[in-house]
């Protein structure tokens, strides 16, 4: 079940990272990207260390 949650949490970031990364590019928006970006790796590292404690 571990494999399955963390498989699943890097495919969200990796969308998430995407869309962080055509906020900056195509809307010119650094705040809203580099803020997207941020929340994805402290969701991705955070959400991972709490699965693999449980």
């Amino acid at each position: 079940m571990n494999i399955i949650i963390s498989i699943l949490s890097i495919w969200v970031f990796t969308k998430t990272l995407s869309y962080g990364v055509v906020e900056i590019k195509e809307y010119n928006n650094k705040f809203a990207g580099i803020s997207v970006i941020l929340l994805a790796i402290f969701t991705i590292i955070f959400c991972n260390i709490v699965v693999w404690i449980r």
